[in-house]
């Protein structure tokens, strides 16, 4: 891939395999209490299947996962450390004082992308502060503005419920995956 990739929210084996097929950057697991969260046990049996991408647990119910574990907060916790991540919305990232250490997870709204002069904003942070898009619709535009200027910055896939155990389309990911790999 081209650009930095976070898949996110991996509740099951098939999108593990399939995301770590990509060379994914990095995987999520939610183990809070949301609809999508898994179990710590289900947790350890997918990630016993996969290599290559760096694991980093959300909403983590204590910090025992071993030194190579990087982790997912919500916004107003502060990245202390380069192995952590918060997720915010682009509101939220504009009222920052200072930016920490770390990593972001920007949440955009439908068809609402950071114009120039934000994503201009971000890269002076570069080498301190890394910052991941994370969207439900990729435009091709965007897409294209982040390869041609922004490499640094990356993108977010969420992982989702399968069709059966085993099945599942990936045909929403494939123009912007053939984008990144293909550029």
């Amino acid at each position: 891939m081209k650009l930095p990739v976070i898949a996110r929210q991996i509740s099951h084996l098939t999108d593990a395999r399939y995301f770590a097929a990509l060379e994914v950057d990095y995987m999520t697991y939610d183990l809070g209490a949301s609809e999508d969260a898994i179990d710590e046990v289900t947790y350890h049996g997918i990630a016993e299947w996969v290599e290559g991408p760096k694991t980093l647990i959300e909403n983590p119910p204590h910090r025992n996962f071993g030194p190579d574990v990087g982790y997912v907060y919500g916004y107003p916790m502060v990245a202390e450390e380069e192995s952590t991540f918060i997720e915010m919305t682009i509101g939220q990232l504009k009222t920052l004082e200072s930016h920490p250490r770390g990593n972001y997870i920007i949440l955009l709204e439908d068809k609402e992308y950071p114009g120039a002069a934000l994503l201009t904003a971000l890269s002076k942070y570069d080498g301190t502060a890394k910052f991941y898009f994370q969207s439900e619709i990729y435009l091709t535009p965007f897409i294209q503005f982040l390869l041609d200027d922004y490499p640094t910055m990356g993108i977010v896939f969420c992982g989702s419920k399968e069709e059966k155990t085993g099945m599942k389309s990936y045909e929403a990911l494939d123009d912007v995956i053939e984008l990144l790999e293909e550029y």
